[in-house]
């Protein structure tokens, strides 16, 4: 076992660093393109220098088109055909103004759709505002490659949305995409490529030029859906990357504070390896965490042999300078959930990093309400159980699990607290509690200690209660597994429904 002592503060570092890397989707769209067609249309000439301009381009078999601009100087850009299928592609956008008496200025909106059933909605208030829709644009003449697609994008509400940029981009069968932005400075892009994926992205930022929030949802394989909330005067950072199938993720964060630097970092990533988001590095701030403190969780650089199936994730984060993330990959039966509810914590999950043969119903959740707390747990393998709940601050916690029928609690209530456990082989239960400065360590057929690595006999348990020496008439009743077991359970079924918040609001 290495013990290394890392900080949270340390830590954050890198985290806000990471929101501000470049971003790209794994199809390898640049976040951040601009609606470049109806740009172009501005340079046109007309009677009038602020005139609103527009180009609609429709071929194949009923289309439908609506336009309304108000104010001046905006730009529409349209393309619609049945490509080599049946077109019933649809489009209507409303630009308008309302911010100043110059309002309704320099708004882009671009939608353009090939193949069959695609409709398109782009409602744009305020200036400077650009909004991209393309849907089935790889609709080549192979069967079912792009049909049934439906984006809206709506930017601003009450007619008070400035510089902000949305994007959607949809390939396959039945997906939509919904994406809301107030106020200013937000970004938002959805790739989704493949059957069935919905998403739905909601930011709510404050006006006057505030740093706005930031999205991206890249989704490639079946029956995948996700849900971005984000709202506050600090920029919010959220990724959800997907490779495969039957997943669900829903990330929700509220930042309490208001200065550069308040915002909260939530990533998500559900079988995919490699990719241009920030997940690699942020991947391995959480390897050389748990691997330095607790037991080895695996290879960061080994791409997965499988994409993540029946996935669950959620996360929730109300504070300020948060980092969430998850990484699931394997068979079906993974769930994780986190919530943080203060400032400047950590909450790192791993489970069958990188396609693990042995991967699938596993359980996780950390929850932490104080600040500066850090919890980082990996599972491999099979049937895992853990659950972390820190309520202080400056606690840490870190579980590793391997094997199968592995069961962890760790709860520490006060300040201070640290906290380990490496577990390997099978049948292990460990039940640690900390009130205040408590510090424990926790070992379970791990190598070098006299019993082979996973050795088929460890039917282990580890049973810690340590109080303070302060409070010694706090000394709990004594928790069993089976109470544990009990708890774990019931919050795994809450997780089922909690990680699908709001999926119903996109279709």
């Amino acid at each position: 076992m290495k013990k290394v002592i890392f900080s949270a503060a340390a830590l954050m570092i890198g985290a806000v660093a990471l929101g501000q890397t470049t971003q790209q989707s794994n199809t390898g769209v640049t976040v951040g393109t601009a609606s470049t067609a109806a740009s172009v249309l501005l340079t046109q000439p007309a009677l009038t220098p602020v005139a609103n301009k527009g180009l609609a381009i429709q071929n194949g078999n009923d289309n439908l088109l609506e336009v309304r601009q108000t104010g001046s100087s905006q730009g529409v850009y349209t393309n619609q055909s049945d490509g080599n299928g049946l077109g019933m592609n649809e489009a209507r956008v409303v630009q308008q103004g309302g911010v100043s008496a110059l309002s309704g200025m320099f708004n882009l909106a671009q939608v353009e759709q090939v193949g069959e059933g695609n409709s398109g909605d782009v409602e744009q208030q305020g200036d400077l505002n650009d909004a991209l829709i393309e849907q089935g644009l790889a609709d080549l003449g192979t069967a079912d490659l792009s049909k049934d697609n439906l984006a809206r994008i709506q930017q601003g509400n009450g007619d008070q949305a400035q510089n902000n940029f949305a994007a959607v981009t949809q390939q396959g069968e039945d997906n939509n995409a919904h994406t809301l932005q107030t106020y200013d400075n937000n970004t938002a892009w959805t790739v989704q490529n493949g059957e069935d994926n919905a998403a739905y992205i909601r930011q709510k930022a404050n006006g006057n030029q505030t740093e706005g929030h930031d999205a991206l949802v890249d989704q490639f394989g079946d029956d995948n859906e996700s849900v971005v909330n984000q709202e506050g005067s600090a920029k919010n950072t959220a990724r959800t990357v997907v490779n495969g199938d039957g997943n669900a993720s829903s990330q929700i964060q509220i930042s309490t504070g208001s200065a550069a630097g308040d915002g909260n970092v939530a990533y998500v990533n559900q079988g995919a390896f490699p990719d241009a988001n920030g997940l690699v590095t942020v991947g391995a701030v959480g390897y050389t965490l748990l691997d330095g403190i607790v037991d080895e969780i695996g290879n960061t650089l080994t791409a997965p042999t499988s994409g993540s199936e029946g996935a669950e994730a959620y996360q929730l984060q109300d504070g300020e300078r948060n980092l969430a993330t998850t990484f699931q990959f394997g068979e079906p039966g993974n769930y994780t959930e986190q919530s943080q509810d203060g400032n400047d914590n950590l909450s790192l999950t791993y489970q069958n990093l990188y396609g693990n043969p042995n991967g699938g119903d596993n359980y996780l959740a950390h929850t932490q309400d104080g600040d500066a707390n850090i919890a980082g747990s990996a599972q491999n393998g099979s049937e895992h159980k853990a659950w972390i709940d820190q309520n202080g601050s400056g606690n840490v916690a870190g579980s590793t699990q391997r094997g199968k029928g592995n069961g962890l609690l760790i709860v520490q209530d006060g300040d201070d607290n640290f906290a380990t456990s490496a577990q390997r082989g099978i049948d292990n239960d460990v039940v640690i509690y900390q009130d205040a400065g408590q510090s424990f360590v926790s070992e379970q057929n791990l190598p070098g200690n006299n019993a082979p690595v996973g050795a088929p006999n460890g039917n282990n348990s580890i049973d810690v209660i340590q109080v303070g020496p302060s409070n010694p008439s706090a000394f709990p009743a004594q928790q069993n597994y089976s109470a544990f077991l009990s708890r774990t359970r019931a919050a795994q079924s809450n997780l089922v429904g909690a990680s699908r918040i709001g999926l119903t609001n996109i279709n």
